[in-house]
């Protein structure tokens, strides 16, 4: 989870690569919610200070997990403007 320093927007993503590898392409792509929420808002991102919600090897399960997070902590109606990688009234993404 990654949130803004100058509002209470945040974001929720996952990865299966290197954490800072990823924070780098949020940092640098204008296709970025985070980016593009500082850019409209002129505010700052605080990618230093991000939390690691949940972590798993399981390519499934790490999906399945960002998107009860997102559920939980209802980051649809945030940065993340949709409900994740799995649906979750589903038994499988």
């Amino acid at each position: 989870m990654i949130k803004c320093k100058d509002c209470a927007e945040f974001y929720i993503g996952k990865t299966y690569r290197r954490l800072s590898q990823r924070i780098k392409e949020h940092s640098n792509s204008d296709a970025s919610a985070l980016t593009k929420h500082a850019i409209l808002m002129n505010h700052t991102i605080d990618f230093a200070n991000l939390q690691v919600l949940c972590k798993d090897l399981g390519h499934t399960r790490l999906l399945l997990k960002e998107s009860v997070k997102i559920e939980e902590l209802q980051a649809y109606r945030s940065l993340n403007g949709n409900s994740g990688s799995c649906d979750l009234a589903l038994s499988w993404c």
